[in-house]
């Protein structure tokens, strides 16, 4: 397609960029990015970069569950906004296709953003509710 520019998903090291990556979601804190920190180091989860014609633009932290068949987990993601592009809807498309390739049957994500929730609903996916409260 003329003009399309790739994006990809690259293993990574939980390094500066992506505290500084994750660090600009709005609903996690510090403490919360340390804990990815600790997943990715403790082998629990993976870092990836989010590449954009050869360029990293984000950080994705995945995992995976055994559920009978395996679920994609995208734990956290933030992404640069890129003029003229739908990042969110690219990305998804790209999770979307990375875990499949991978063998996962489903693709999961937790989102504390109401318009997200709503279109990712239009794009296939089911909510599936988890309630919190600070002690």
């Amino acid at each position: 397609m003329a003009g399309r520019t790739s994006i990809e998903l690259r293993g990574a090291s939980f390094d500066w960029r992506a505290r500084a990556d994750l660090g600009r979601i709005r609903s996690d804190s510090a403490a919360e990015v340390e804990q990815y920190a600790d997943a990715c180091a403790a082998g629990h989860s993976q870092c990836l970069a989010v590449v954009v014609d050869g360029i990293r633009r984000g950080t994705l932290i995945a995992s995976w569950l055994d559920e009978g068949a395996p679920v994609f987990v995208c734990n956290a993601v933030s992404v640069d906004p890129i003029k003229g592009r739908d990042m969110t809807r690219e990305l998804f498309d790209l999770m979307q296709a990375w875990a499949l390739d991978r063998g996962a049957a489903k693709l999961r994500f937790w989102t504390a953003r109401r318009g997200l929730a709503v279109r990712t609903e239009e794009w296939g996916f089911s909510p599936l509710y988890v309630m919190e409260k600070g002690l």
